[in-house]
């Protein structure tokens, strides 16, 4: 799977289908069961944060054998990672990675997962990982270049926004990462008119502003801008960034606020 054909079903796809399919009988004419289940599944948390739904609907989608990679990753993202837990994700990362070792997107997963628990140096392996398996993978550079964000390597962090954008300059995450790199390396006049693209669009504008604050080290803006995102349903917000930056920004007076608009609790690692 590559970053664009993910991020056009997290972001585009199940936005319209939260529009047409709400229900198990709507969804009558997907003849496969488990894709029934996760869909559901993952609709229920990440546009409606109802945790309890999603919880319910990966539980009908794993309860038989054989569970393929790709829906064993789901529930590891969509349903534990969402909901704080951290422990059973990397367990079932694990298990992905193991079965299918040459997924970018798995690596990129196991990523952001270990990123959650405050492991950014094993992050950040996984992350060389991803790219390497796909040197055009712009989410894995883009996740990378905010790992070396935080950690004030502020030269890779540009190296990285740099190849992040070129694969995706829609994508408002690799838009922030590359503002923030840029305003690192004191060339804020060149990082205005990726902010300003951001600011100007409210519909996934905030996503990328989330990963801008995030990478300035500014976490109260961060979660400001987070609950903007929440606001607009952004469907990758909760697992690309809230539980990825944790441990970051739940040093934020305005981190229990957020949690109670995602319908969420902090995670346990």
């Amino acid at each position: 799977m590559s970053g664009t054909s993910s991020v056009a079903v997290i972001d585009s796809y199940f936005s319209d289908f939260h529009c047409t399919a709400k229900t198990a009988d709507q969804l009558s004419h997907m003849q496969d069961q488990k894709s029934k289940y996760q869909t559901l599944g993952i609709v229920s948390g990440v546009l409606d944060y109802d945790w309890q739904e999603t919880e319910r609907r990966f539980r009908l989608a794993m309860a038989r054998e054989p569970i393929s990679p790709h829906l064993r990753q789901w529930n590891a993202w969509f349903h534990l990672f969402s909901m704080g837990r951290a422990t059973e994700t990397k367990q079932q990362m694990d298990r992905v990675v193991e079965e299918d070792p040459l997924s970018q997107m798995w690596r990129y997963t196991m990523s952001v997962t270990l990123a959650g628990s405050g492991r950014d140096d094993e992050a950040l392996r996984e992350s060389r990982k991803a790219v390497e398996l796909d040197p055009q993978f712009w989410l894995g550079w883009t996740f990378q270049s905010l790992l070396h964000a935080v950690h004030g390597r502020h030269a890779e962090s540009l190296t990285c926004a740099e190849k992040g954008i070129a694969g995706a300059a829609w994508a408002p995450q690799a838009i922030g990462a590359m503002a923030a790199a840029l305003a690192n390396m004191d060339r804020t006049v060149d990082a205005e008119p990726l902010l300003a693209t951001l600011q100007s669009d409210t519909a996934v504008g905030p996503l990328g502003l989330v990963c801008y604050s995030v990478a300035r080290g500014d976490v109260d803006s961060a979660v400001e801008w987070a609950e903007k995102a929440a606001d607009q349903r952004i469907a990758s917000l909760v697992t690309l960034l809230i539980r990825a930056f944790e441990p970051r920004l739940n040093k934020s007076p305005g981190w229990p606020a957020l949690l109670k608009k995602l319908n969420l609790t902090p995670a346990k690692n």
